[in-house]
């Protein structure tokens, strides 16, 4: 259970038998699973080998929070999952996860 200031992301990001949750800095989390990720991106490779902590609600999940926003982490997560790529409504949003990528 998420605590009550967060929401779980849609799906394919809210399976709770995931091995990691990002958390965005607007309370979201992404329930994620983190060998997909470190496959795509040699950034999460490296963030998976430092320590991870849990939180108040995920007795066992690793919570990882990021700076980006659920509107930012989503396209991106998009990206690297094998599921359709996302929809980016304009420029700005391509910029944005761009960016954060």
């Amino acid at each position: 259970m998420p605590l009550p200031s967060t929401t779980v992301a849609e799906a394919p990001f809210n399976n709770i038998q995931t091995d990691i949750i990002l958390q965005t800095s607007d309370g979201v989390q992404f329930h994620v699973w983190s060998i997909i990720l470190a496959e795509a991106s040699l950034v999460f490779r490296d963030m998976f080998t430092l320590p991870q902590h849990t939180i108040q609600g995920s007795p066992t999940t690793p919570v990882i929070p990021v700076t980006e926003a659920s509107r930012i982490l989503d396209p991106l997560l998009r990206l690297c999952y094998p599921v359709d790529d996302p929809v980016l409504p304009d420029l700005s949003s391509l910029g944005y996860v761009w960016e954060a990528a």
